[in-house]
């Protein structure tokens, strides 16, 4: 009887791979008689071939076109859509409050700022959709660029203060936390309609996150 264990085993291998060969050229095998009888005359390997409009990439393992190239790419571009700016502000907010005139409160104001852009970017982006029916891709660029702006503004003029209060520092309190929730109504939506791989979002999120981590290590 254990003499028998091997070819036993064998044998149900080999019918299990014939069960997944027969399987595979019948998902792959036209309804087109025509089609087919020139499919069986091309032999097996034709059969075999994927169907043209398989995916050829794979962010996760880099094996195809693009590859771990493009989930780079994917990593950099979720850095300047996302929240980075609102991190790295608010981790500044204690050395800024010893100079600008807010002092200790400053992060409250600057709290409150983001969040009316929070609040207010939601139903003007619903107000604006239905007038003017952009594409996804042109309020991507409208958010990377308020970003930019703000990043600017920011660098620029954080110092300036107008009667009593920091009021470049709250119009980049206000613009990027605006401009951060594109991530969500755009970004993500825009990323997805590409008709990418789904990881593409996941390196997207994810440089997002990464950058809250940069921000605290600098």
């Amino acid at each position: 009887m254990p003499r028998q264990t091997k070819p036993m085993l064998r044998t149900s291998a080999i019918q299990v791979e014939c069960a997944h060969q027969a399987v595979h050229l019948s998902s792959h095998t036209p309804s087109d008689p025509a089609a087919a009888a020139t499919l069986s005359s091309a032999g097996p390997s034709a059969a075999a071939e994927p169907p043209a409009d398989a995916p050829d990439r794979c962010l996760d393992c880099g094996d195809g076109k693009g590859g771990g190239y493009e989930a780079l790419l994917y990593l950099i571009f979720g850095l300047g859509s996302g929240w980075t700016l609102v991190d790295a502000t608010m981790i500044e907010v204690a050395r800024m409050g010893q100079v600008q005139p807010e002092g200790l409160a400053l992060a409250t104001a600057l709290g409150t700022a983001g969040t009316i852009g929070s609040t207010a970017v939601v139903p003007l982006f619903y107000a604006f959709q239905r007038q003017l029916r952009w594409p996804l891709g042109r309020w991507v660029w409208l958010a990377l660029a308020g970003q930019m702006g703000a990043a600017v503004l920011g660098a620029a003029a954080w110092r300036v203060t107008w009667g009593g209060t920091s009021a470049a520092l709250y119009a980049v309190s206000f613009l990027s936390t605006f401009s951060g929730n594109f991530q969500q109504l755009a970004v993500v939506p825009w990323v997805q309609e590409g008709g990418t791989d789904s990881a593409a979002v996941s390196w997207t999120m994810a440089g997002s996150n990464f950058g809250a981590v940069i921000c605290s290590l600098v």
